[in-house]
């Protein structure tokens, strides 16, 4: 009865501390079984059940035998609120991919399987037809395009590209078609905002823990990555660039850039009233934008401030209030005499720095390209043989990658992707009335120019988070053209 009394949107978030659960279960896993084989002897065929290898599994049995008396529960549970509970589990098993990966897949790709078979099996029950929008055909068309690059690529790069697409494809269709209302895609968006503020505290503790102890806690990543990635050497010491349980910093930097520019659009158009809710929103936004100069990416602070930047031009203040601020602003940096040392700072950076080096690497990239395979490409296993580069790293910009890997089909099919979801989020802010609808759509396409802008010093060409971010945006445009139409048929017949 207690659990009924509950608010209804909390209900929601039970999952998400079940979720948690989990997720330390496993991190602890090795230190439980340990315990569990000296307290408890269970032998079977002269074996501890408890010592069975690999040892993730142990506890997890147990785990699953005191479930099994609730599994037809919870599985009609799920049937019932079959897209909120992708929503949530999908969105925690992104967010602790370094807690399960096993091989080549983690929590979220299971998840992926999973509820492609149970959707499936609704529309069977229910006798509906499938909706394939438009994303998922794209998909289909970029993904085909990358089996030429085969020919120079050899027979392993099929394989690649059949696991890449398949999964990509089927993500965009399932988060286009779970998320098929207003409610679903507003929670969509708390789930993403309540994991990454979860996400930054555990990145700050990591952070502590690293310089208290000299240990980094990161889940289960590589030690190789970890040496050459996790690691900024300042003129304070060494610090770890906290990637909470992403695996790695660069999907944790996407994650924060998205989330508090959710939260910044929230509180520019929804202005919310209450002392606490805007103490909470507002301390949101600092726990995630220290996680995200611990994380000590450059282009991450660059395309949050430009994501800000474009929020607040789309809020459509006085002209002259822009005039203003930008006098201000030039004549602060003028007379602090710090545009002259930015000069500095910049022209010694691309000089000697670090971005000397990506320059090189986009130098050589383009160059590879031209010469060698522009059509096909030769396949992205191979792009780091036109760099040269001593760790074998490839051009650090996803248009120079994908020109590298597919050729010129290859680019033009992927800038035809991101252009799609870009006019997409520009047919939603023009179509957006209510103040309810025009938050989203100016976070999302805000957050959107702000993720474009980072992605363009890194190596995340195929990354999950651009076909999830792809996938969220068809699911608003079908929400937001679907409720305009009815508002739209509400109105004629009240006129008639």
């Amino acid at each position: 009865m207690t659990l009924l009394m509950l608010p209804y949107p909390l209900l929601y978030f039970i999952p998400l501390i079940v979720g948690c659960g989990l997720g330390i279960l496993i991190a602890l896993d090795p230190f439980l079984s340990n315990i569990m084989a000296n307290w408890i002897d269970i032998t079977v065929a002269g074996i501890n059940i408890f010592k069975l290898y690999p040892y993730e599994l142990s506890s997890l049995i147990l785990l699953a035998v005191f479930l099994l008396p609730f599994v037809k529960q919870i599985l009609e549970n799920i049937f019932i609120n079959i897209e909120r509970t992708f929503i949530i589990i999908f969105f925690i098993g992104t967010y602790i991919v370094s807690l399960t990966k096993i091989s080549r897949f983690d929590l979220s790709e299971l998840v992926i399987i999973l509820f492609s078979m149970l959707l499936l099996l609704k529309f069977m029950v229910e006798n509906n037809r499938f909706k394939v929008p438009p994303i998922v055909i794209l998909n289909f068309i970029f993904f085909a395009s990358l089996y030429l690059s085969s020919m120079n690529a050899g027979v392993m790069s099929i394989l690649d590209n059949f696991l890449t697409s398949v999964k990509f494809t089927l993500l965009t269709f399932l988060i286009s078609n779970f998320i098929h209302d207003r409610k679903l895609l507003g929670l969509s968006l708390k789930v993403v905002v309540v994991l990454t503020v979860i996400s930054s505290l555990i990145g700050i503790v990591q952070e502590i823990i690293y310089i208290t102890l000299g240990i980094p806690i990161v889940g289960f990543v590589d030690a190789k990555d970890i040496k050459l990635y996790m690691f900024e050497v300042t003129s304070f010491g060494t610090f770890l660039r906290v990637p909470a349980f992403f695996g790695t910093y660069k999907p944790f930097t996407l994650f924060l850039v998205m989330a508090i520019l959710i939260i910044f659009n929230y509180l520019l158009y929804q202005k919310p009233s209450g002392l606490k809710k805007n103490i909470t929103l507002i301390f949101s936004i600092l726990l995630m934008f220290t996680a995200l100069i611990l994380t000590f990416t450059k282009d991450g602070l660059l395309s949050l401030f430009v994501g800000v930047i474009f929020s607040i031009i789309l809020r459509k203040p006085p002209f002259i209030f822009y005039l203003i601020i930008c006098f201000l602003i030039g004549a602060a940096l003028y007379l602090s005499g710090f545009l002259d040392d930015l000069q500095k700072e910049i022209s010694s950076e691309f000089y000697r720095g670090e971005y000397r080096i990506r320059l090189q690497l986009a130098r050589e990239g383009i160059l590879g390209f031209m010469h060698k395979h522009p059509w096909i490409g030769v396949g992205l296993r191979n792009t780091r043989e036109y760099t040269g580069h001593f760790y074998g790293w490839p051009a650090h910009n996803p248009f120079i990658l994908a020109a590298d890997a597919f050729g010129i089909v290859g680019l033009l099919l992927y800038v035809i992707l991101l252009g799609f979801s870009l006019l997409n989020l520009i047919k939603v802010n023009l179509i957006a009335e209510k103040t309810s609808d025009k938050w989203i759509a100016r976070a999302l396409l805000s957050a959107f120019i702000a993720i474009l802008t980072l992605i363009q010093f890194t190596t995340l060409f195929l990354e999950r988070f651009m076909w999830m971010y792809m996938g969220i945006i068809q699911a608003c445009t079908i929400v937001m053209v679907k409720n305009t139409r009815t508002r739209c048929a509400f109105n004629e017949q009240s006129r008639s």
